[in-house]
């Protein structure tokens, strides 16, 4: 009988409403604003606006009236929708959750070493697995928030935690790769001698970015700060695809230097070891209201993963 009746709902739902316009409903009929909806649910108003409409259209009564042409009021009719909708949508979260996928937004490299490290954990699971560059996050900072929170679990870097709504996530864990100078022998062989962060000046080095990335910063071993402003005539997005050019000779590149040892065929050669740079700092989250019964195990793998190679 159970079975019976939810597979009539699931008909009705797919020939008329999603699981999402029926949980944006609820939150209107409890929050009684578009706005408000809409920062909840990270989604824009005008998309409340258009899926109440398309709600009551549906349902053949008005969900709400304007008091005062200003104030909303959710009709009667509205509020007696709120006990089902409930019960329906915390059923149907159990349900649908079954086959649900777990979803996965990761840096180019981290999605590497995913797969090929961490996928056997997910190997009786649903998967769905999407990369992004450092560029690209930047570029697109509010579209990258947008599609952030689509997602189960995302591995990200702390400049664009920014990004990450508190609200909705929370932090499993952090940890910091360290940040070096790499170009091949003889690309250094060919090209003048690099004694100081000036030097570079001479040299082909890779950008992530020709806005923003043209000043290096460099720390001595007194702690003092060297800038020095690059100007790149190669610009790549990402620390994966730098890591091939570097080794192709077309000149230096700031990489992590877990990408290094974990990819390093060429014997590339540190520059400048006598100066520090910045590090990178990730951190990975969780939905908190992510239910998928492999997150946990998933998770548990990714650090032990990190641990391992980083």
């Amino acid at each position: 009988m159970v079975k019976a009746y939810w597979a009539i709902m699931q008909e009705y739902l797919s020939d008329n409403f999603s699981l999402k316009e029926l949980s944006i409903l609820l939150a209107f009929i409890q929050l009684c604003s578009f706005s408000s909806v809409a920062e909840k649910l990270n989604i824009e108003p005008y998309t409340v606006k258009r899926i109440i409409k398309k709600i009551e259209q549906g349902f053949g009564f008005p969900i709400y009236i304007l008091q005062n042409n200003k104030e909303i009021v959710i009709t009667k009719e509205g509020q007696a929708q709120l006990p089902w909708l409930i019960d329906f949508l915390q059923n149907a979260q159990k349900i649908f959750a079954i086959d649900k996928p777990l979803s996965i937004f990761a840096s180019v490299f981290i999605s590497h070493l995913m797969v090929k490290h961490c996928f056997q954990a997910l190997a009786d699971d649903k998967v769905v697995l999407s990369t992004y560059s450092l560029g690209r996050a930047r570029d697109y900072g509010l579209l990258t928030k947008q599609m952030i929170n689509t997602y189960d679990v995302v591995h990200l870097n702390q400049q664009y935690e920014h990004l990450i709504d508190p609200n909705l996530w929370v932090c499993k864990f952090r940890y910091t790769t360290q940040v070096k100078l790499y170009a091949t022998p003889e690309y250094l062989r060919a090209f003048p001698d690099i004694k100081t962060p000036e030097d570079l000046r001479q040299h082909q080095c890779l950008s992530f970015r020709r806005q923003d990335e043209n000043v290096w910063t460099f720390y001595d071993r007194n702690n003092q700060i060297h800038q020095v402003r690059i100007d790149s005539r190669v610009i790549i997005d990402t620390t994966f695809i730098q890591y091939f050019a570097v080794e192709e000779g077309f000149g230096i590149a700031k990489l992590e230097q877990p990408v290094v040892e974990y990819f390093n065929r060429h014997d590339l050669v540190t520059v400048l070891p006598e100066y520090r740079l910045d590090n990178q700092d990730w951190a990975v989250y969780v939905r908190n209201d992510c239910k998928h019964k492999a997150v946990k195990r998933f998770i548990d793998t990714f650090k032990q993963m990190v641990d391992d190679k980083f």
